[in-house]
């Protein structure tokens, strides 16, 4: 994600780059941590939490940004749009990007789509939750 060319795509279609949305934007191009938009909010302090949920949905509407629902938990979200699974850790619950041609997938449906996340553990051990 690239604040100047959301700011483009904002004003293009009449919207504003608000300081919030400006905060939300920065904080999301500089982390991987796949947060959940409790996390944006308490990283950027981007006024009340609707507006953090109203700028999340904005930046999908403008695919520029997945939204990934966990298992019996809030979603986090992704802000890179590259082909790319995940590795949720079965430990403390983080999201790890995982290339493309690190996993080989041979599947019997036919699906225009698909998100494959995969479990195991992180790398680090945990070390940086």
């Amino acid at each position: 994600m690239d604040l100047t060319d959301v700011e483009a795509e904002l004003k293009a279609k009449g919207l504003l780059l608000t300081p919030q949305r400006r905060a939300i934007v920065e904080f999301l191009c500089s982390t991987h941590s796949h947060p959940t938009a409790a996390q944006v909010h308490e990283a950027t302090g981007a006024g009340a939490l609707s507006t953090v949920y109203n700028t999340l949905t904005l930046l999908q509407e403008l695919g520029r940004l997945h939204e990934l629902p966990q298992p019996g938990g809030e979603s986090r979200f992704d802000p890179n749009m590259a082909p790319h699974h995940h590795l949720r850790c079965m430990d403390c619950s983080r999201l790890h990007d995982v290339p493309m041609n690190a996993v080989t997938l041979t599947t019997q449906v036919d699906h225009r789509t698909a998100r494959v996340t995969l479990e195991g553990h992180c790398p680090d051990g945990c070390a940086s939750v």
